[in-house]
């Protein structure tokens, strides 16, 4: 019938799988900052010029860690570090003539001053690469760079290993808890109803999920296809030249003596 005939159905648009909307950074420039900033992080020193690096970093990684949606650990890590870093600044003008330079009060400020400093900020950027990052979308990143699977799984496996840890954790945390084995019962009853199970879960943990990303077609000849779209923006360009910038800036100090 002429006025029964109706058009073809219009084509679905196709879908892109593993599309990513607003911001969001290739696993690439991920590890490119990470490793960036542990540079300027370790290599600035703790003159005036060297807190300034620091800060930059750290200012980096605070913006990225609100952008993601951690604002309570970005606010508690941010003021972390300015209460070190006015610390720092105050044990180098006044606390160590008042405290006198080898006494155990100003050593162990000095201590903490530098652990906050110098190695928090680094854990820190890595959380957010682990917190923000999928096995799924680490591994397409790094098979496009032509990787060796030998050096891709094992990576893989550590992306999984510590949120099952902390997960594995949580459950012995429980399990205890429920027989009223807590921190009443004194140190050495928490090393042997908790650490000690966890220690022994984790040689398992580790066999399981190497197993499961070799289920899951690692280490195989035929080549991988995946659903993550992965790939470099002008949000990757411009985070990695700055965190790249940092890094020669602090080598270039280093080198001068400034």
């Amino acid at each position: 019938m002429a006025g029964a005939s109706s058009a073809a159905p219009a084509a679905a648009e196709p879908v892109i799988l593993g599309a990513r909307e607003g911001f969001w950074l290739d696993p690439r420039t991920k590890v490119v900052m990470l490793v960036c900033a542990n540079v300027t992080l370790l290599a600035s020193g703790y003159s005036l010029v060297g807190f300034a690096l620091k800060s930059a970093a750290v200012a980096v990684t605070v913006a990225l860690l609100a952008q993601a949606g951690r604002r309570a650990f970005a606010f508690g890590f941010s003021t972390a570090f300015l209460a070190s870093l006015v610390l720092e600044l105050l044990n180098e003008g006044v606390l160590l003539e008042a405290l006198g330079a080898t006494s155990p009060l100003a050593v162990l400020l000095r201590l903490v001053t530098a652990m906050v400093l110098s190695f928090l900020p680094g854990t820190v950027f890595a959380y957010y690469l682990f917190a923000t990052t999928t096995v799924s979308e680490f591994v397409a990143a790094f098979e496009r760079l032509r990787l060796p699977q030998k050096v891709i799984i094992p990576f893989a496996v550590v992306f999984r290993f510590f949120p099952t840890v902390l997960e594995e954790y949580r459950s012995i945390r429980d399990a205890m808890h429920l027989r009223g084995v807590g921190w009443r019962c004194g140190p050495v009853a928490m090393v042997e109803y908790r650490l000690v199970p966890l220690i022994v879960s984790l040689v398992k943990i580790g066999d399981e999920l190497s197993a499961a990303s070799v289920a899951r077609g690692l280490g195989g000849e035929a080549r991988r296809t995946s659903r993550c779209q992965v790939g470099f923006g002008a949000a990757d360009i411009a985070l990695a030249a700055l965190m790249l910038a940092l890094a020669a800036f602090t080598m270039t100090k280093g080198v001068l003596g400034w």
